[in-house]
């Protein structure tokens, strides 16, 4: 199955460090090899927050799921998906609508 991971971190501060981002890249890279789902790739947004619909990774993400080049979204947290509930909901129902299968480790949902 095509995976992508999809990180992203709300402050400048966080992306400079870059250990935030560093350690949802590890934590997705090291899931998908145990779970045998080959990695594609990891989209990343960095210091935009999540309650903005319009971050250039996450339209790229959206992209992707309409034109069928994924099967599964990997992410670290929901969070990382986005900060407001009901955008949450919508990119989760998108998702569905295309047979995209997402993971959120964190949770454990799958």
């Amino acid at each position: 199955m095509k995976t992508v991971g999809y990180v992203r971190v709300s402050t400048k501060l966080q992306s400079d460090k870059g250990g935030s981002v560093q350690n949802q890249r590890d934590k997705i890279t090291n899931y998908c090899k145990l779970e045998g789902l080959k990695l594609e790739g990891i989209i990343e947004d960095l210091g935009i927050s999540g309650t903005k619909r319009d971050r250039r990774g996450f339209l790229k993400l959206l992209d992707y799921s309409r034109t069928n080049q994924i099967d599964v979204v990997v992410v670290w947290s929901l969070s990382r998906l986005g900060r407001n509930l009901k955008d949450m909901l919508e990119t989760i129902n998108l998702f569905r609508t295309y047979g995209i299968e997402l993971r959120c480790i964190k949770e454990n949902i799958r």
